[in-house]
């Protein structure tokens, strides 16, 4: 059965991470090259390299296991890199990494199709690196970004029900002109994974500039950002300064599964079964409205 989604979803932007166990001959004469080739096929036609550089550090003991007023320290530093593919459209970006796959989504239609999607990239990974099928993944994670950005002439308190919308007054003896509760976060262990749900209230001050809605972590650099597939009021309400929700719903799932497009969708079928039912504990029949649910 298709999930249901919205003509106006608040879905800002959605990940799929997955670890896995190092691929041996990730540097391998021409694998760089071979992939690129196969991601061109469904659609990936831009490619930047990442480099990172990594330092370790050997301390020796000395004859009673103490490392005060040792010599200096032996540094090894060493490169890694991290593959980044791009589509046309800047909606879709796939991170390739010797020990995981991250994929990013701006433009998420249904659960299904996204699913589809993370199937064809697999398919030319494991094309390219057939050690991987012998590999075993460690974790698999989902994060949901929702901007929750109400219609001109409404308030974000319609949108989200009042358990998830942070809206406190916090008593105080410092001398301040205000101070509001603007952060709920819950953590939940469940069978599918360690979820947490986080609602972030922002009240732009009025002489601020429009501001950022991605958290830090989750911001690329000027050549792999993708861009936003934005609801129609978005951005008016936005500058004029009205209140918004950053609805940030995460699940991770440590595990030791082989790697292989049968387990990768069955877990996220498995974790969609609760990060839907998540979101729609949150939110209000009004929002649903708004945003058109098809």
């Amino acid at each position: 059965m298709v999930s249901k989604s919205y003509q106006h979803a608040p879905l800002l932007m959605t990940i799929v991470d997955v670890r896995f166990s190092d691929i041996p001959d990730f540097y391998g004469e021409g694998k760089l090259v071979q992939l690129e080739s196969l991601l061109r096929e469904i659609g990936f036609v831009e490619k930047v390299i990442e480099k990172q550089q990594a330092v370790s550090f050997e301390l020796t003991p000395d004859s009673e296991g103490r490392l005060l007023n040792t010599p200096k320290p032996t540094i090894n530093p060493s490169e890694k890199q991290r593959w980044i593919f791009l589509n046309l459209d800047r909606t879709l970006s796939v991170f390739v990494a010797q020990d995981g796959l991250s994929i990013k989504s701006t433009d998420y239609t249904c659960h299904e199709n996204y699913v589809a999607t993370i199937n064809q990239i697999i398919s030319k990974l494991t094309e390219t690196f057939p050690s991987l099928l012998q590999g075993v993944m460690s974790r698999i994670g989902t994060r949901y970004l929702n901007l929750i950005v109400p219609k001109e002439g409404k308030t974000v308190g319609q949108y989200l029900n009042d358990e998830w919308l942070p809206n406190n007054t916090i008593p105080t003896e410092l001398e301040v002109e205000s101070g509001v509760h603007n952060r709920l976060m819950m953590n939940y262990k469940t069978k599918h994974g360690n979820l947490r749900i986080e609602s972030n209230k922002f009240q732009p001050d009025a002489d601020a500039r429009t501001p950022s809605i991605l958290p830090s972590e989750l911001m690329d650099s000027q050549e792999t950002a993708l861009i936003f597939k934005e609801s129609p009021w978005w951005w008016a309400q936005l500058d004029s300064k009205e209140s918004y929700v950053i609805l940030d719903i995460d699940l991770s799932n440590p595990m030791r599964e082989m790697f292989n497009s049968e387990n990768i969708t069955r877990l996220l079928n498995e974790m969609r079964s609760l990060t839907r039912p998540a979101f729609n504990m949150c939110i209000t029949d009004e929002a649903k409205q708004d945003w058109i649910e098809l």
